[in-house]
């Protein structure tokens, strides 16, 4: 076998991937099919699914600059054997702001260096194609950056030049500024008289009129919030939810499959292929970008950081969560709370948690002041990759919770919201030592003792904890907090629906001790005389449930070497009355 490829963990930069022998997946026909769309797109992508590395391979393909390494790039990909007549045809002017500073007294300042280095940049690369004249105000850093971008369009158009633009990550610091300053610091510099407003009002200005400066544009992001507010509308067409472009950021399935048998055969994966092809669906899986897409996708970094950590330890790391695919709770929290107080949009985010999934339509713009509602709440969520598109009906989409990842987040953005809106509070540390115990010794009354304790004891969250669901709900979100189960509500077990089923992550801890399945039930205050009356039969009921339910196949399967506690939970309003193991 030839020497064995590198994995490609953080690299977007294609070069790299052609003299340094990482692993490529090729996307290359997705060019083909761009050129089919309009001269203008916009894409939004969760982070760390592939749009920068993207970005290079549009550069290498399209840049005038490397016509004589079209070879080099792209012999043996698709677009290699059909190349498209616009190949090394354009001037490539690029931006990626997330180099930005998003230090509120250090924005501009870094805005502006980074265009002046980038126009500078396109000066000594191009120089060939401009007068000397022009390319001494192209240079010109007298002038702002919004300026100078209308020189070169100028120029460009003067002399006859193909010129493509591409923005990587165009909202990236205006994002950060909006979580952590507010809006009113955010539109200083989006709205009318802000830098941001006019840079886009430029390339706005580009795409019109005869001859338009700007041949082609590709701009990327992860929502469509500040491209509204800059642009009133947006420039170009909107690809995120194009089915036949589903595929071209991410991998499918059967891209993963290929890669995990590469690294089997060259001896660096000991497992069999078909364990962790499952991991990766669990944890990194089951993203659609759109209703009609008939693939699944995979975060590409979340895969590669399982690669590499797999290759060093030699066996499969505990740790899956890959610190540089979170979204940030920051990039939430503004939207959550207000005057420490929680909004519409904590519950629907606490909804989504409880129910896994929600229906709602996806709008493809919004600005800024129109972030409260709720379907562009819903929007931003499916934007981040915190929920991903399983179905369309009754005329709006059905969005879910992709995997087990991102269920974690979901957990932990309610923890914090409760804590930082001072409703509830926990020691974490007392409680992972009680799920400890409770996952290897089966202690597990003392974590459901301890959590209903401090629900007497803390008030406030009593108002977010009411009725069956919401119970249900809460737990979920504590549960979630640790990650030695998958726990999985209403799952369907012989013919009927366990309320939980805490499953054994045992790939991950394989000597974990016990797994539990669980049932709840639920009174109301107004149900207070009939509680003690009922309990009797409620347990009787529940044993039934829960004999029945641990014969199911997917619990003898999935339980591993663990054994299966069967619990009954009662809870009066918030209070839990009655907690019982059964044999």
């Amino acid at each position: 076998m030839n020497k064995i490829k590198k994995i490609p963990y953080g690299i977007s930069d294609f070069e790299l991937f052609r003299t340094d022998n990482y692993y490529y997946v090729d996307k290359t026909k997705y060019i083909e099919l761009l050129e089919s769309s309009p001269r203008y797109l916009f894409l939004i992508r969760p982070r760390r699914f592939g749009k920068s590395l993207f970005l290079s391979i549009l550069t290498a393909y399209y840049d005038v600059y490397y016509k004589d390494k079209f070879d080099f790039f792209f012999s043996d990909t698709y677009i290699g054997k059909h190349p498209t007549d616009e190949k090394n045809k354009y001037l490539i002017l690029s931006f990626n702001f997330a180099i930005v500073d998003s230090r509120i007294e250090n924005t501009y300042e870094s805005f502006e260096s980074h265009c002046n280095k980038s126009y500078n940049f396109f000066a000594d690369k191009y120089s060939n194609f401009f007068s000397k004249k022009q390319l001494t105000e192209i240079r010109n850093k007298k002038e702002k950056s919004g300026d100078r971008l209308e020189t070169v369009f100028k120029h460009a158009q003067y002399n006859g030049l193909k010129l493509y633009i591409i923005i990587d990550e165009y909202d990236n610091f205006t994002n950060s500024i909006l979580a952590s300053y507010g809006q009113d610091k955010y539109l200083q510099f989006t709205k009318d008289k802000g830098f941001f407003k006019h840079f886009f009002n430029v390339i706005k200005g580009g795409t019109t009129g005869t001859s338009a400066s700007i041949s082609k544009m590709y701009i990327t992001g992860v929502s469509p919030i500040t491209l509204e507010d800059v642009t009133s509308g947006g420039i170009g067409k909107n690809i995120t939810t194009n089915p036949t472009l589903n595929e071209f950021i991410g991998f499918t399935e059967t891209e993963v499959k290929e890669i995990l048998l590469y690294y089997k055969k060259a001896g660096k994966i000991k497992h069999e292929v078909s364990l962790i092809l499952d991991i990766f669906r669990q944890w990194f899986g089951n993203y659609k970008f759109s209703e009609d897409a008939n693939e699944i996708m995979y975060n590409s970094t979340m895969v590669f950081n399982f690669l590499v950590d797999y290759m060093q330890i030699k066996k499969i790391p505990k740790n899956l969560l890959d610190d540089n695919t979170k979204i940030d709770y920051s990039k939430l929290q503004h939207l959550l709370i207000i005057d420490k107080k929680l909004n519409g949009n904590f519950s629907v985010l606490k909804k989504i948690s409880e129910d896994r999934e929600i229906q709602s339509n996806i709008n493809s713009t919004f600005s800024v002041k129109e972030i409260g509602g709720r379907d562009n709440f819903v929007s931003l969520l499916y934007y981040f990759g915190l929920i991903t598109i399983v179905d369309y009906k009754e005329g709006a989409y059905v969005l879910k919770i992709p995997n087990e990842s991102i269920k974690s987040f979901f957990a932990k953005y309610i923890k914090d919201a409760y804590k930082d809106a001072d409703i509830f509070k926990i020691d974490i540390y007392k409680y992972s030592d009680l799920v400890r115990q409770m996952t290897y010794h089966g202690k597990w009354q003392e974590v459901f003792i301890f959590l209903s304790k401090e629900v007497k004891n803390q008030t406030k969250i009593r108002d977010y904890i009411s009725g069956e669901s919401m119970i249900k709900g809460f737990l979920l979100a504590y549960l979630n907090l640790l990650d030695y189960y998958t726990i999985m509500t209403e799952k369907e077990f012989n013919k009927g629906f366990a309320d939980l089923w805490l499953e054994p992550v045992a790939f991950k801890y394989p000597d974990i001790a016990y797994s539990y399945l669980i049932e709840l039930k639920y009174f109301s205050r107004q149900d207070d005389k009939k509680i003690k009356i009922e309990i009797p039969n409620i347990v009787k009921t529940a044993t039934k449930q829960l004999n029945r339910y641990v014969k199911d196949s997917h619990i003898v399967k999935t339980k591993a070497n663990t054994i299966v506690k069967k619990i009954v939970l009662v809870y009066n309003a918030w209070e839990l009355i009655h907690f019982e193991e059964i044999d």
